[in-house]
């Protein structure tokens, strides 16, 4: 997943897993992890909003896109 540099910052400070490796660029910081995909940890990615980008695993990224358009669905009464 990547961040904004404002953002990754505290994501430095505050690792999410001690499996934890950093990639840093002029415009992003980039976090891998290796854990186990639990609902919590998908509650966590959520509450970052529009400043993360999920690049992989597929099923996450499948996940997060199905929890926003149900969000969606939510706000506009569908």
């Amino acid at each position: 997943m990547s961040f904004s540099k404002f953002q990754g910052q505290y994501i430095k400070s505050y690792p999410f897993h001690q499996s934890q490796t950093v990639t840093e660029t002029a415009d992003e910081i980039t976090v891998e992890l290796f854990i186990k995909i639990t609902h919590d940890f998908m509650m966590e990615l959520l509450s970052y909003g529009e400043d993360i980008k999920v690049r992989e695993p597929k099923i996450l990224i499948d996940e997060m896109v199905a929890i926003h358009k149900s969000a969606v669905k939510v706000l506009l009464g569908k």
